[in-house]
């Protein structure tokens, strides 16, 4: 808990003051202390000041970024326990000079800094929004299918149109309808990719490779407690999305795509 809230493991006199203490709402006691620390707002203020500004540094972000202004202010609206709505309109249309609107800082990164609007609105999106545009080759048919030489150009040429139209790196493949294998995956790799999304149902860890990462597919209908289940690992979830998927696969390999899609479109309008 200290090193989720405060950046470090707890002090020895920390620990014991904690054992020593009535074993009731002893959880809640350290959660409210920690949170509302001074130290927990310092360690907040940290983390996003990298996440916003110095994750993608640049040697003119010095001129351009008043950091110390920047990090106050970041732990001023933990202190005030600034609403998150608020304080992400805050910064993507803050107004005014940095001296008097600190998280200005944010926008000044990008404005002052000679970087293209499209960085800030992918920066954004990443962020705030939890998205990030990627690839899925240049055609629908499953990458394991081709040969050698349509596969490589299956994964560069998709990468390469994305990143020169919109003037943002692009790091992640989905692979078109989930087929893949290690050949697949040395394509990609080679490619540049950093990561590769799988059809597979399940959630990803530290032992997950980034090259064959997981899902949690959202279909209609689908209720918000199912996804929250599915994002906390309840088995039960996952079976039933995964055998939602099968049924769709195999759907899709006696009807044909298009007939598949027809029939979807009729039984359900809104999906």
């Amino acid at each position: 808990m200290h090193l989720d809230l405060l950046g470090r493991l707890p002090r020895p006199d920390e620990i014991r003051a904690h054992v020593a203490g009535p074993e009731e709402g002893r959880r809640e006691r350290i959660v409210d202390r920690l949170l509302g620390s001074e130290e927990a707002a310092h360690h907040w203020a940290e983390r996003w000041t990298r996440i916003l500004l110095t994750s993608q540094f640049r040697e003119g972000d010095i001129l351009s970024v008043d950091f110390a202004s920047f990090q106050e202010w970041l732990k001023r609206s933990y202190l005030e326990n600034l609403p998150y709505d608020r304080w992400v309109t805050a910064l993507i249309a803050a107004k005014g000079e940095k001296a008097e609107h600190p998280e200005a800082n944010f926008l000044a990164k990008y404005v002052y800094g000679n970087q293209s609007p499209i960085d800030l609105v992918n920066r954004v999106a990443q962020v705030f929004l939890g998205m990030e545009i990627g690839s899925h080759a240049m055609s629908d048919a499953p990458l394991t299918n081709h040969s050698p030489k349509l596969l490589e150009e299956e994964v560069t040429q998709s990468r390469r149109i994305l990143e020169e139209r919109l003037g943002v790196p692009v790091r992640a493949i989905a692979a078109p309808r989930g087929f893949w294998n290690a050949r697949v995956a040395d394509a990609v790799k080679r490619a540049g990719y950093d990561a590769a999304w799988l059809s597979t149902i399940g959630t990803n860890g530290r032992d997950t490779s980034p090259i064959a990462l997981r899902r949690v597919v959202v279909r209609q209908p689908f209720s918000a407690d199912r996804m929250v289940a599915m994002v906390e690992g309840w088995k039960p979830a996952f079976w039933w999305a995964a055998s939602h998927q099968r049924m769709i696969r195999v759907l899709k390999r006696l009807l044909g795509v298009y007939r598949y899609e027809q029939l979807k479109r009729m039984l359900v309008p809104d999906a």
